[in-house]
Order: C-alpha cells, then sequence, then structure tokens
C-alpha cells in the first residue's frame, strides 16, 4: 500500500484550514452600516451598554472597566459580580441566565436591537441567549426571530412595559417568550435618555 506524501496531506490540511476561515468570514455579523463607534466588536463583555437612536444605528460600549464598585486592576473575573448597568436605572437590561444573573446586555433610548450584532463571547452572539429580563422604564416588544436584511423582529413576540416593571424569565409561561430564544428588541418609548 502507497502512502500520501507529507506535501500532500500539507496542502489538503491548508486548503481545509483557508476554506474553514472564509466560511467563518462570511458568517460573521457585518458592521458596514454601523458608526465607527459600534464597528469595534466587542470580543467578549459582561456588561454592554446599547445607545438605540431610533431609526439611526446604534451604539455600544462595553461597561466591563466601570465599576460602581471596587476599583478594578488589569485582571479581569470572568463574571463581574458588580453592575455598571445599575447607574441607568431606567434601562432594559438583559440577562444571560435566570434571575437577572450572568453577563448583561442594556439598552436605553428607543429603537431596533438585532441580538445578532452583539457578543455575548466570541464567537457567540446574544441572538438566542437570553434567560431573563429587567424592564426599566421602557415600552415594546421582545421577538423570537430576526430579519438579517433589516435587522427587525417577526414571529413570537412578547411585549413589556410600565412603569420600572419588574420582568422576569424566558421561561415559555404566561406569554413569556422560551429560554434562549431571544433575537430582536423593539423599544417604543422610554422614560429615560
Amino acid at each position: 500500500m502507497r502512502y500520501p506524501s507529507f506535501r500532500l496531506l500539507w496542502s489538503v490540511m491548508l486548503a481545509c484550514l483557508l476554506a474553514c476561515l472564509a466560511l467563518l468570514a462570511t458568517t460573521l455579523p457585518s458592521y458596514a452600516s454601523s458608526p465607527t463607534s459600534a464597528k469595534k466588536a466587542i470580543v467578549t463583555c459582561h456588561q454592554i451598554l446599547v445607545q438605540l437612536h431610533g431609526s439611526a444605528p446604534a451604539t455600544s460600549q462595553c461597561l466591563d472597566q466601570r465599576s460602581s464598585g471596587n476599583t478594578k486592576t488589569s485582571v479581569k473575573p470572568a463574571i463581574t459580580t458588580d453592575n455598571a448597568c445599575s447607574a441607568y436605572t431606567g434601562a432594559l437590561k438583559i440577562y444571560s441566565d435566570a434571575n437577572y444573573q450572568g453577563s448583561m446586555i442594556c439598552f436605553i433610548g428607543t429603537g431596533w436591537a438585532d441580538l445578532t450584532q452583539y457578543w455575548l463571547f466570541w464567537p457567540v452572539s446574544w441572538n438566542d441567549q437570553a434567560s431573563s429580563f429587567y424592564g426599566g422604564c421602557n415600552n415594546g416588544t421582545f421577538y423570537q426571530n430576526v430579519d438579517k436584511n433589516t435587522h427587525t423582529g417577526w414571529g413570537n413576540s412578547q411585549s413589556f412595559g410600565g412603569a420600572y416593571n419588574w420582568g422576569g424569565n424566558f421561561d415559555g409561561l404566561n406569554g413569556h417568550l422560551p429560554n434562549d430564544s431571544l433575537s430582536a428588541i423593539l423599544i417604543t418609548s422610554s422614560c429615560n435618555y
């Protein structure tokens, strides 16, 4: 039996690697229509603040370095225990775990939010990762699906609203979307920002 040469194996492995990189590059979210401040993909951020600007593109920033508690050092824990989003009392807060735990993405302002555009940690976006929410003083709708062209929601939905509504878990009960199914958010009104 004749074995393939090392050069042939190396060529096949290199071709496979290049094909995988090309596929990955075509499946990552596009930031082409976002302003410069939003073009920076936040690779790992446990607390993201997103400012919605109506029909204009949203801007975002990582709040991991902003602490309402002790001063941070250069070594960051896997998940912070202080809540940098707490400064935004009226913000809509989405959590990666049930009962307001885990990583958090906060929204202020009004407009659409496509959760495929924000990283929970690379290569996982916030799409289909939410387990609980605090509505703040916002009114709007959560959507189970997102249109990748228009970045708007469709399909199964859940309304939220009221003055400082306490939110809850995405558990599929009492009109809530199921766990890990949130893809898009429309905030129609907000008392702040």
